[in-house]
Order: structure tokens, then C-alpha cells, then sequence
């Protein structure tokens, strides 16, 4: 199998390459001709949209030097303050997984997965206001951006 490396700050990515027979599934032909991409969601268009955040600005601070990104949902569910917690701010909650990331990335601790998988499980603890801390597991995704540059999307565990 022939494979593609990147690297996305310390980690190399391995992915198939796309021309291998086994992604054959995944490529749309007519007999002899290609099939072109009907539509194209970008990711510029996805933080435009809401759908997922930039936190590229927090991330540098927090030692990323690739763009980062997350969802929605885990901002909403993990950055925002939620009402009654009046400890905590919007900052430190995203500096909190932020660093988590950055950790589990240098150390490989809080992974799931293998050195160098693709996405990478991290583990942090979350307080909701209802008393104890959760613990949560977030995946995050090094992969092109819309330029082809390495960027990194974080996800809740089950893809969101």
C-alpha cells in the first residue's frame, strides 16, 4: 500500500494514498470519465457558518503553530461557562483543552490511539456546574485545510 505523510506540528500523519485500489469506492467514474466534485464544503465556509469555531489565536498562545479549529458542539459544551459557574471564564476553559491537546500530542499520555494516529484521543476533566468534574474524551484531526496546510479540528469522542 502506498502512503502519504504529513506532518501536523510534531506528528506525522500516515493516510493512504488515494490513487490505492482500496479507496477505489470512494472515486466516482463513468466509464472512461471522472466524475467532478458536485459540491465542496470548505472549512473557511464551516467557521463561517458556526459550524465549527477558530481558536487559532488561543492556540498559538497555547504552542500550536498549525491553524485549530473545533466544533460547535464542544465549544458549547466545554468552553462556555455554564450559568452559576462564576470561577471559571470562556479563556482558561479553552486554554485548558488546548494545553490537554498540546500535551497529549508531546507525550502521547492521554492517547487512545498509537503515536502518530490520526485522529488523536485526549482526555481532560470538565467542571458543568453540577458538582464533580467529567471527564471527556475529545478527538482532534490533523489534516489539509483548504490550502492543503496542516490544520487541526477538535471533535467530541463521537465525531459530532
Amino acid at each position: 500500500m502506498n502512503e502519504v505523510e504529513t506532518t501536523c506540528g510534531n506528528v506525522a500523519i500516515h493516510a493512504p494514498d488515494r490513487d490505492d485500489d482500496r479507496w477505489a469506492s470512494q472515486r466516482t467514474t463513468t466509464g472512461d470519465c471522472d466524475m467532478g466534485v458536485i459540491h465542496e464544503y470548505t472549512r473557511a465556509e464551516a467557521i463561517a457558518d458556526g459550524t465549527l469555531v477558530d481558536v487559532s489565536e488561543t492556540g498559538r498562545r497555547a504552542g500550536f503553530l498549525n491553524p485549530v479549529a473545533m466544533t460547535a458542539t464542544v465549544y458549547d459544551e466545554y468552553v462556555r461557562v455554564p450559568e452559576g459557574l462564576t470561577h471559571q471564564d470562556e479563556t482558561g476553559r479553552l486554554r485548558d483543552i488546548l494545553c490537554a491537546l498540546h500535551m497529549a500530542i508531546k507525550t502521547g499520555a492521554n492517547s487512545k490511539r498509537g503515536e502518530g494516529e490520526n485522529p488523536l484521543g485526549f482526555w481532560l476533566y470538565v467542571q458543568d456546574g453540577g458538582g464533580d468534574a467529567e471527564k471527556v474524551l475529545l478527538k482532534a484531526y490533523c489534516a489539509p485545510g483548504d490550502g492543503g496546510e496542516p490544520v487541526i479540528t477538535i471533535t467530541r469522542a463521537d465525531g459530532d
